[in-house]
This record gives structure tokens, sequence and C-alpha cells, in this order.
């Protein structure tokens, strides 16, 4: 059914949008403008691809003097059923006159590459929604030179890493998401509304030496616990949401140790554009020293090097076009410096004997990681990325397999990410019966619903 507005209608709603914009001018007075009415359809609807932004032009007809618009941010992508990382919604009215020109944007959401090795499914280096504002990227990174030579030096098979078949092991590299890109309504160059782009999703990964099918029993670990842990689950960091002008914060997470649940560590997100100022990227987290319990330790010992660290989020840009923050990175690596003449073997009490190859050994105790985080969403002051840490970790109460004849010690890593903030929205002080709330488009398992979208609806005149 078509909408009539009134002149009344467009008063009404002047004295409810005027809080979105605490400068807000005076409304235009309309009396001189004869009614008109919507019409059912847009006369442009425009949806962002993929990473890509999708824009058009058109010049406002003879017999038009409003236009309704509805627009989403590119959405971020957000964890398994939760509705995180969603572009705003912008929605409203604005007087036009014949011959203006009306450009319209509609962002990208999250341009997340996923791929799967093994039993790992993760993010791939991607950049964020391109839009009015893109959103921020999660870019290529490369491990630093001399870490995978001395990595490769103890175990070669290291730089083979992505083809093995039972997913990986010691050597890995875990991306965020994202963010994505900020869509936007402009008349004769003037922004009349921006709908700020939702930020990527953070991420974890955690590994420990994997015992022998036949070891002692009683094998411990210094790994964290899973996703599904009945007692004390682990907390994902969750990507902020386009909701007002000010775009949303990601939250915090929170990973807990499997033999030592009161050991956690967290790692913040990001936070939201406000107001055209970009969102303060996460503050670095402290990385653990030393044992918190008789279980394990973070420090290198038993001549089995540990490294571990930790980066802030970047803020996120300023301005209308803002950008969101790129994802940061953080790196580990774990090195035997056992001889590796001196192989390991596991005797078990019915008088077996497991001999384990120089390169099985060498697997299981020397790689490198590292950890991206999420990127923030574009918009009216980008969303800022969440920090990240990769942390390694060594048992200290037994040996591998919980073998007391072993030589060497189980070692873990954590790779832990936050998310990043959403961009910033906007309306301008000419908008009518202006709102700004939560598109809910973030990316979901199989539904790719997170590209922004931008519809205009005519308002003709009659006669």
């Amino acid at each position: 059914m078509s909408t009539h507005i009134s002149r009344r209608r467009v008063v009404a709603g002047a004295a409810w949008a005027a809080p979105v914009i605490a400068t807000s001018a005076a409304v235009p007075a309309f009396a001189a403008s004869l009614d008109c009415v919507f019409a059912d359809s847009p006369h442009k609807f425009l949806r962002g691809y993929s990473d890509y932004r999708v824009e058009e032009e058109f010049t406002v007809p003879a017999n038009v003097s409003k236009l309704r618009f509805d627009i989403f941010g590119g959405g971020g992508v957000s964890d398994t059923g939760h509705e995180s990382g969603s572009g705003a919604r912008t929605t409203g009215i604005v007087e036009v006159k014949p011959g203006q020109t009306v450009r319209i944007i509609a962002g990208g959401g999250s341009g997340g590459n996923y791929h799967r090795r093994g039993r790992l499914t993760t993010d791939g280096p991607g950049r964020g929604g391109r839009g009015y504002g893109d959103g921020g990227d999660a870019p290529r990174f490369t491990m630093p030179a001399e870490v995978v030579a001395e990595v490769t030096k103890r175990y070669p098979g290291a730089l083979n890493w992505r083809e093995l078949e039972d997913g990986p092991k010691g050597t890995v590299e875990v991306y965020g998401h994202p963010g994505g890109g900020a869509s936007a309504l402009l008349i004769d160059g003037e922004v009349i509304a921006i709908a700020g782009g939702g930020g990527g999703g953070g991420v974890t990964y955690s590994y420990t030496s994997a015992p022998h099918a036949k070891h002692f029993p009683a094998v411990l670990d210094a790994s964290v616990t899973n996703f599904y842990h009945p007692t004390d689950p682990p907390i994902r960091s969750f990507a902020g949401s386009g909701l007002s002008t000010r775009g949303g914060d990601a939250t915090t997470g929170t990973q807990f140790y499997t033999h030592s649940l009161n050991t956690k560590v967290s790692v913040d997100g990001g936070k939201g554009g406000n107001n055209g100022a970009g969102g303060a990227g996460a503050a670095k987290p402290e990385v653990p020293t030393g044992s918190p319990n008789h279980i394990f330790s973070y420090d290198s010992q038993n001549n089995q090097v540990l490294y571990s660290s930790s980066t802030a989020g970047n803020a996120g840009g300023s301005g209308f076009k803002a950008k969101g923050g790129n994802g940061a990175v953080a790196y580990s690596y774990q090195l035997d410096n056992n001889d590796p003449k001196n192989l390991e073997v596991l005797t078990l009490p019915g008088g077996e004997r497991i001999e384990f190859s120089a390169e099985e050994t060498a697997a299981e105790f020397n790689g490198y990681q590292f950890a991206m985080s999420g990127g923030g969403g574009g918009g009216y002051g980008g969303g800022g990325s969440g920090a990240a840490m990769a942390l390694s970790a060594i048992t200290t109460i037994q040996k591998w397999n919980n073998n007391p004849a072993g030589i060497r010690q189980s070692v873990s890593y954590l790779q832990f990410s936050g998310a990043g903030g959403a961009g910033g929205s906007y309306l301008s002080p000419r908008v009518i019966q202006g709102e700004i709330s939560n598109s809910m488009n973030a990316m979901r398992t199989g539904i790719n619903v997170h590209d922004g979208e931008a519809k205009v609806y005519l308002c003709e005149t009659k006669g």
C-alpha cells in the first residue's frame, strides 16, 4: 500500500530526530511543498557484493519533492550463533529538489577468505568491506625469517605444515575477520546519512603436544579448554555492531586452561567509532610469565625455548569516510634444544617398547604460530581493531606421554585475538523521522547476510 506523507507527519517526526545529532539546525519548512505519495517499490536498490561496494547516482525527477531511505552498513563475521558484527541501519526522509544529484553507496560485507587445513577451519588474509568508509583489513602476515629458520633447522617438515592431512601441529597461522564497509546517501555531495559497518570477529586456536595412543594414563597438557567445556567454557570476543551514532564496542574474550580452570587469559576487543572520531584499538594484553600452578609454566626450561607476545589493536580512522582499524598480529614459537639423537622411548608396563623417530619428536616440540585480530567497521569514525595474543606454555609436572623416563616436556600454544568495534553512523539535521538501529546482518553459518544495502523511495507530487 502507498504511504501518504503530510506536513503534519513530517513536522511531528522532527521532534524525535533532533536528539540524534546534537548540532541539528532548524528543520526546513515544508509548508510550500505539495503533498506527495511514496512509491511502494524502491527507485534504487543496491546491495554490496562480497567485500566490494556498489554505488549509483541519479537525478531527482521533476515531480519529486522528498525521498525516503533505508540503508544497511556492511556486516562483519560473527561467531556461530551470535549476532555480533552487524552493520548499522539508518532510515529517514529528506526534502529534495528536481535536478539534484543523489548518490547512494552500499558497502560490502567482511571480505573473509575461509579455508580449511586438516581439521582447522579459519579465515585467511582478506580486506575489509569497501564502502563509503572501508572496513579494517586482515592483512597478510609473514613470520620473521629468523624464527622460521630456527624452527626448520630443528624440524624441516615445518615448511610443509599446510599439507598435513591431520591438521596443523606445531605450525599454524590464524587470521581474524575483516570489518564491514559503511553505506551512505549523499545529495549534491552533502552527506545525508551513513550506516556504519560491523566489526570483524576474533579467533581462538590451541594445541598441545599430542600423546601417543599407548601413553601412560593421566596425561596432562598446557592447552586451554575447548569451546563446550562443561564447567568453565571460554568466552569469545564478539564483534561490535552498529546500534546508534556510536558504533558498538567489541567484547572481551577469556580463555581458561584445561588443567587449571582458575588460570585464565583475556584479550580485549576494539572500540566503536563515535561522532566522526575513530574508535580506540584494544589495549595490549599482558603476557603471563612464570608458573601459575604446579602443572605448567610460561617460561623456557628443560632445554626447550618458549616465546610469547601480544599486540594492541589499531585505532579506526576519523571523519565521514573513515576506515576501520586493521587487524593486529602476535606470534609465538617453541624450540627443542635437546640433542635430537636422544630419541623418546616409551616402555609400557607390559614390556612393549615404542621408539619415536627424530622427525616424529621434532614435530611435537618445534613450531611457530601467529594470530591476527578482527578489523574495525568503516563509518563516521571507524571502529578500532582487537588485540592479539600468542602464548606458549610447557608442562612442569610430568614428561611427554607421562613417561617417567622421557626427555622432553609437553608444550602448547594458544592463538587468541579480540574482535573489532563497529563504525559510527550519521544522520544530517535535514533528516526527518530519522532512526539509527541494528541491521542484524552479521554473517551467520551458511547464510551470507552480511553485505550492506541501500534503498531509496521517491515521493511524487500529485497532478
